[in-house]
């Protein structure tokens, strides 16, 4: 049994709430008593997509063991570089054919995943059972544009979506017309298979559809409606795209043409749905671990979603309203959720981002702004479950009050930092860069805030 961290070493602990929110999420540990038990006669195929895909997908063999065969998996190239993911694919190859594949942005790798994909769906039979592995991510790894796209359209999308400050569930809402194979259109090309969904979520509020943008999901929505965002978002888009989405094959298939027989006549059955993991999950890990080690916990929500920088002030505002009590013992404020970051029109190729960072150092910011010395009582971490935040290694990064010092001392440095959207340039130098790799899961953005009470010794002598 590994020894429980100490609550008067802020960073270790904060590290160990992190661990705990991850382990709540991975595979391994959610997915064992999901799987579908399968009808006489049936086969499981299995199809595993994005960045919890390989995993989810040793998951599965370690469940249905040889009977399992001809499965895919559409991984994330980081994932695959990394010495453990690349050991796992090996372990797995002899029973699923594997495509490493971009993100944030889709590419080649990308729409080769996705035809391998839908020529997977196309090859099943009705006494196969799809079963489809589907965590975030997955919206970028595996892409085919609909008739009358190219990759370069979607391409172009993606950027613009990412730059605009959109919600992921805002943006999965469009993706998933201009798709096809999200929006439900790969269950179904599985048909006349039945399809089960196990689904690790991303997305706050934790909405099928929008994980990965849904390909096992019926979807009910109308391309129109896709339109009517882009214009709302100020996106410009191409004539192309703008055509595609107006053309009658951009309709995604809902519940209704799912419940129609099939060319054969024969019913088929309505994908079922099952969340096994998120980001409620991981907070109630941390939560459960706090408590343990005798904290007093608050956790404000699963689901915060706001730009990044007011968030961060919003998080500091919090923090020193609980700093403000006569705390008897440490109080840790979690939440999950997803932080948005608005690019602009010029972007320093440069900068490392990432929303997770950018959210801190606002936090921080704030913190040291308010010249009260409660804020050298407040440290945090805030960091995403999947291990990847930015263009950098980080998976997020750390605030302490010798940091909260330093920069009520010399802000200007902190205040580039934001404005150019290099946050985890701004940690890096300060050596407070929190780094894990891949994690092999993802349930979007953790947060945890931790203020010490007055009598904490460690503030007394940075009060000295």
């Amino acid at each position: 049994m590994e020894p429980k961290p100490d609550p008067h070493r802020p960073a270790e602990l904060l590290s160990a709430l992190y661990a705990a929110a991850v382990d709540a999420a991975l595979p391994a540990h959610c997915l064992p008593g999901a799987f579908p038990t399968l009808g006489a006669g049936m086969r499981p195929r299995v199809f595993a997509l994005g960045k919890a895909a390989l995993p989810m997908a040793e998951a599965a063999l370690n469940h249905y063991g040889s009977e399992l065969s001809g499965g895919l998996i559409v991984a994330h190239a980081a994932a695959l570089r990394e010495p453990e993911g690349e050991a796992l694919a090996q372990c797995l190859a002899g029973h699923f054919q594997i495509f490493s594949a971009a993100h944030p942005v889709p590419d080649a790798s990308s729409l080769a995943a996705g035809r391998a994909a839908l020529a997977w769906a196309a090859g099943l039979q009705a006494q196969d059972h799809a079963i489809l592995l589907i965590s975030g991510g997955g919206s970028a790894l595996a892409c085919v544009p609909i008739d009358g796209l190219a990759l370069s359209d979607k391409q172009e999308l993606h950027r613009r979506l990412l730059a605009s400050g959109a919600s992921i569930s805002q943006m999965n809402f469009i993706r998933r017309h201009l798709s096809a194979i999200k929006g439900g259109r790969l269950a179904w090309a599985c048909r006349p298979a039945p399809v089960s969904n196990l689904l690790l979520s991303d997305i706050p509020g934790d909405v099928a559809g929008d994980i990965a943008s849904g390909p096992g999901i019926p979807n009910e929505s109308l391309p129109s409606e896709a339109l009517d965002l882009i214009d709302r978002l100020g996106i410009e888009v191409s004539p192309a795209l703008r055509a595609a989405l107006n053309s009658v094959p951009a309709k995604t298939p809902g519940r209704t043409e799912f419940l129609l027989p099939d060319d054969s006549g024969a019913a088929v059955a309505l994908p079922t749905i099952q969340i096994v993991a998120s980001a409620r999950d991981s907070l109630r890990a941390a939560q459960t671990l706090g408590e343990s080690l005798g904290l007093e916990v608050v956790v404000l929500s699963d689901r915060l979603e706001a730009e990044a920088a007011p968030m961060g002030r919003m998080l500091a505002q919090m923090a020193l309203f609980a700093a403000a009590d006569a705390l008897e013992r440490p109080r840790l404020i979690l939440s999950g959720g997803e932080a948005g970051v608005a690019l602009g029109p010029s972007v320093d190729p440069d900068a490392r981002g990432g929303r997770s960072a950018e959210t801190l150092l606002s936090f921080g910011l704030a913190l040291a702004d308010s010249g009260l010395e409660a804020a050298l009582r407040v440290h945090a971490l805030m960091a995403d479950t999947d291990g990847i935040d930015g263009q950098g290694p980080e998976a997020g990064a750390l605030w302490g009050p010798a940091l909260t010092q330093a920069v009520a001392l010399n802000p200007q440095a902190a205040r580039h930092a934001l404005a150019r959207h290099d946050a985890h340039g701004f940690f890096a130098a300060h050596g407070m860069g929190f780094c894990t790799g891949p994690t092999g899961t993802n349930v979007n953005d953790f947060r945890a805030i931790l203020v010490m009470p007055s009598n904490d010794p460690a503030c007394r002598k940075l009060r000295a």
